[in-house]
């Protein structure tokens, strides 16, 4: 199943009915952005873990104008720095440099709509952060990280690794309900906050 605009943005669920495990319902993701389809599991992924996360941030992605309407490049920085505070430098040496200097930040997951598969720490392969502009438009870019590093790099943050879409938030509302009810269908409990 296809949830959203392929177009623009969807996510892709494909329930595998004999990959049951542990009575859990299982299966494969993956998301559509701008008509690009990238498949950010490469196997088994329970359901319940995959989306809980996302589901747990529907009302809460953050608004904020300012970092909305950076490049692409700026927002995906500010993203990572608030996500991963520690795992951010702008080269190598720099990395190396501060490699024993942890600093004591918490970090940011508002931003952070990836699904658990996406990554496993620092050195996973997608992310996806979210956020929402005054006008209730939602911006979302997604990252492939060259898994090369243990760290974020941002000198090699470019156009070529980083896709963005504007949509609704609206849209993303509906998509998320979809979704939700879809999993429910199957078999796959989720916990409503509300």
């Amino acid at each position: 199943m296809i949830f959203g605009n392929p177009d623009t943005f969807a996510i892709y669920v494909d329930r595998v009915k004999y990959w049951l495990l542990d009575q859990e319902v299982n299966g494969i993701v993956g998301i559509y952005l701008n008509g690009k389809f990238f498949s950010t599991n490469y196997g088994l992924v329970s359901f319940y873990n995959e989306f809980e996360d996302v589901f747990k941030k529907i009302d809460c992605i953050p608004c904020n104008q300012h970092v909305f309407d950076l490049p692409d490049v700026e927002i995906l920085k500010f993203m990572l720095m608030e996500r991963y505070p520690n795992w951010c430098a702008n080269s190598e040496d720099e990395w190396e440099e501060n490699l024993e200097n942890w600093n004591e930040v918490e970090e940011n997951i508002k931003f952070d709509l990836s699904l658990y598969s996406f990554s496993r720490g620092h050195a996973g392969s997608f992310h996806l952060f979210g956020v929402k502009s005054l006008d209730d438009k939602l911006k979302l870019v997604f990252y492939t990280k060259n898994d090369l590093k243990d760290f974020f790099d941002f000198s090699l943050l470019n156009v070529s690794n980083i896709w963005s879409v504007i949509i609704n938030f609206n849209d993303y509302i509906i998509l998320i309900h979809e979704l939700i009810l879809f999993l429910e269908n199957n078999g796959v409990s989720i916990k409503r906050d509300n």
